[in-house]
């Protein structure tokens, strides 16, 4: 079985974006945040987990070279796997306060917990401008 080192990563990055940084569980993190916010670290661990399969079984039933019955059955395992695993499901939320919009991806920040923190000089290298 080949591995897709690209795919790994991005789906790690994905991962590492809710979880690791704060080092909670999904159920750690509904007392913290609530439970979109739970919602979306569940999806995170789906993703990672059905990353692989869900590329190879996709990539069989896009490829028109192939037998047209292998290819239904590619996409009805497709479909029969859960739609949390796919990577379109996926909310950026601002790790502070689990904001849905205005996220800054760079800093994964919402814009008023990011004009918070850069006011008070707590996010190093970033300034006020000033012209």
């Amino acid at each position: 079985m080949a591995t897709f080192p690209v795919l790994q990563r991005s789906v790690q990055r994905l991962f590492d974006c809710r979880v690791s940084s704060w080092g909670a569980t999904a159920s750690q993190v509904c007392v913290r945040w609530g439970c979109w916010v739970t919602r979306d670290v569940r999806r995170r661990q789906t993703v990672a987990k059905h990353a692989p399969k869900r590329l190879r079984l996709k990539s069989i039933a896009e490829c028109r070279l192939l037998p047209e019955e292998l290819r239904q059955r590619a996409a009805r395992e497709l479909h029969e796997m859960p739609r949390d695993g796919s990577i379109t499901r996926i909310r950026n939320r601002c790790v502070l306060t689990g904001r849905p919009r205005g996220v800054l991806t760079d800093f994964r920040l919402c814009r008023h917990a990011f004009r918070r923190l850069a006011d008070s000089s707590q996010l190093p290298g970033i300034t006020r401008s000033s012209w």
